[in-house]
């Protein structure tokens, strides 16, 4: 995982106007990113990637859950 992609990746969910397209990539890159971490990958590497992936919190959208 890089951090480019994650910002496109972001980039990509903003820019989406489906909430419901826009929740389900929210939560495949949060999943994506816990596997990532569990693989033990750098922490220092690890933290830039949680704060450029934490800004999809900031996005408008509505999130549902079932």
């Amino acid at each position: 995982m890089k951090i480019e992609e994650v910002k496109e990746e972001v980039a990509r969910i903003a820019a989406m106007d489906d909430d419901e397209g826009q929740h389900s990539a929210e939560d495949d890159l949060y999943e994506r990113f816990v596997r990532y971490c569990a693989e033990g990958h750098n922490q220092f590497h690890i933290g830039k990637l949680a704060k450029e992936i934490l800004k999809t919190k900031d996005l408008k959208f509505a999130r549902w859950c079932a």
